[in-house]
């Protein structure tokens, strides 16, 4: 199957200035976008993606994961192999206990699908540890199922499990076989497992921008691919409509908008995807439109709903509107798309000595026994060396500008910069991103021969050494 054409945003009828708008406000908001990608009248008008990022880069998808569960369920419905009115507890048998509550025995595939589950949330976090599938049928129930919404991603893991039993094959293998390789789904692309071994179906997805670009055409075409049928149009009726209110559980403007099967539905009669952190696929039919996001807003209030916002204010009031002029501004801008690093002011050599050196911990149990710092030659990068039970961490980065490297015990690739603030304070940034993409921020000042540091970071599960403060004195 011929891959997805490309075309200018002008050609679409998107002016290439409203674009440039949405994007340059996000910027001002302080959004780190990651990637930016847009469809219109069958091409693809834009791919743009935020160094260090790049066009190939898998990106951790999170509870978009949840969609891709319910492309697999509705693969099983359509074969027959199962109904969603099923009872979930049908399969799997051996995780239940002696006494079956009655709200248990009555949950459907189709409760789970519109996250009407008898939890008031994810089962498997009360402990990690514990088996996550298993966790599903052994809690306590809350609540009658198929009654109230209420945000459960076990409930997709858990689907995500019954697709890899009843199959035999992990969650995205079979989806590839199925559907996703017809379209040029990226073949490096994976889901990550659980500690026992099942894919994760609420957010474990790894995959390239253009992936989700991709399934959004899909899902606008309800299931008609580059003009062939690849997926069940009844299903897609049925997952992309509300079949669940949300108005009662959630804040943001565009979640509270109702719920289908594992896909929202968006203002403006769009619907879609949405992971953790500005992970998007919007949808839009009366626009002919697909819009796809990766980015990071974890730490910042409402920073997903800014990026929908974005969209609609700067771009929806714009389409069909001939603009010639912004063509190349726009490309310009595209061209040199970066995450913002640090800013760097300049300060006397006097504050950077000051903050050379070693400083050990003078709080007894400290994660962190000690941090130091030290400068190159030319003060153009910089290093962060930390001990810890894990032995010796190093971190490299630029002064102002991203350095490349691995974040040390973790084994994941990250980019790092920092820059001086003002006279007292200097602003480290990392920027992770592999599979637990997020970001670690340490703002460090020294004064009387002491460092005190204030780390916070975005992980999810990931990388919480990095929160609250260190506070260490200069060695001899």
């Amino acid at each position: 199957m011929e891959e997805l054409a490309f075309g200018s945003p002008n050609e679409a009828g998107v002016p290439s200035g409203a674009i440039l708008s949405c994007l340059k406000r996000l910027e001002t908001q302080n959004i780190p976008l990651h990637s930016f990608l847009m469809y219109r009248k069958g091409k693809v008008i834009v791919n743009a993606c935020y160094y260090p990022y790049e066009e190939h880069t898998l990106h951790r998808m999170y509870s978009v994961t949840k969609s891709f569960v319910s492309l697999a369920v509705g693969i099983l419905a359509d074969r027959g192999v199962i109904s969603l009115d099923d009872p979930v507890i049908r399969y799997f048998e051996e995780y239940l206990p002696g006494q079956v509550h009655p709200w248990l025995a009555s949950m459907t595939i189709r409760d789970m699908l519109k996250m009407e589950t008898c939890y008031a949330g994810t089962t498997y976090k009360k402990d990690l540890t514990k088996n996550w599938v298993e966790s599903f049928f052994i809690t306590e129930p809350d609540h009658r199922p198929g009654t109230i919404f209420t945000y459960d991603t076990s409930s997709a893991h858990t689907l995500g499990a019954l697709v890899e039993k009843l199959t035999g094959m992990e969650l995205l293998e079979f989806l590839k076989k199925e559907l996703l390789d017809e379209m040029g789904f990226s073949a490096q692309s994976y889901i990550r497992k659980d500690p026992f071994g099942v894919s994760m179906g609420g957010s474990g997805l790894m995959a390239e921008p253009m992936d989700l670009l991709k399934v959004g055409v899909l899902l606008l075409h309800r299931g008609v691919y580059q003009g062939v049928r690849l997926y069940p149009e009844w299903y897609l009726d049925e997952a992309l409509s509300c079949q669940a209110e949300t108005a009662g559980s959630r804040e943001c403007e565009d979640e509270r908008q109702g719920y289908g099967y594992q896909f929202w539905q968006f203002r403006h009669g769009c619907f879609g995807c949405y992971g953790m952190g500005g992970q998007f696929i919007l949808c839009c039919p009366k626009e002919d439109l697909v819009c796809v996001t990766t980015a990071d807003t974890l730490g910042i209030t409402g920073g997903h709903q800014q990026i929908l916002d974005a969209v609609y204010d700067c771009i929806f009031p714009y389409l069909d509107q001939k603009d010639e002029g912004d063509e190349k501004a726009l490309q310009s801008y595209l061209k040199g798309a970066s995450i913002l690093p640090v800013r760097n002011e300049l300060v006397p050599a006097s504050v950077e000595k000051a903050f050379e050196g070693v400083f050990e911990s003078v709080k007894p149990g400290s994660f962190f026994s000690e941090m130091s710092l030290s400068f190159s030659g030319d003060k153009s990068r910089g290093e962060l060396r930390y001990h810890c039970c894990q032995g010796q961490g190093r971190l490299e980065f630029g002064m102002g500008f991203w350095v490349l490297s691995e974040f040390p015990f973790y084994g994941q690739p990250c980019a790092a910069c920092a820059g001086w603030t003002d006279e007292k304070n200097l602003m480290i940034k990392v920027q992770i991103t592999g599979e637990d993409s997020s970001s670690v921020c340490i703002q460090m000042t020294v004064s009387d021969g002491c460092l005190t540091a204030l780390m916070k970071s975005t992980g999810e599960n990931a990388f919480l050494e990095f929160s609250g403060f260190f506070e260490g004195k200069a060695t001899s």
